[in-house]
């Protein structure tokens, strides 16, 4: 499980080190520690999102079908693994996990 912030396309840790716990709340095990982003981290996502946001908008439909595609892919074959994250981190029931992948 990756625990780093994903802004520009890499993982980071946040930029002043804070983590927080996930909690499993069947064991009240933590799970992982992640990152917590600080505004400074919020702020610089949503530059680099916007900037982002005005490339992709200047592609073709279909290179944008492509991608979402290729997206869409890849959640299908990780599915299981996202089910058993939500399950675990919120204790959704498995049937409305998998609902929600």
């Amino acid at each position: 499980m990756q625990t780093e912030l994903f802004i520009g396309g890499q993982w980071r840790p946040a930029s002043d080190g804070a983590t927080f716990p996930i909690i499993d709340p069947s064991t009240e095990q933590t799970m992982a520690e992640v990152s917590s982003a600080s505004v400074d981290d919020v702020i610089d996502a949503v530059e680099i999102a916007d900037a982002a946001g005005k490339e992709w908008a200047s592609r073709a439909p279909r290179e944008r079908a492509e991608v979402l595609r290729k997206c869409w892919e890849l959640l299908t074959n990780r599915k299981d693994e996202i089910v058993e994250y939500i399950v675990r981190e919120n204790g959704k029931a498995m049937p409305d996990a998998v609902g929600e992948v």
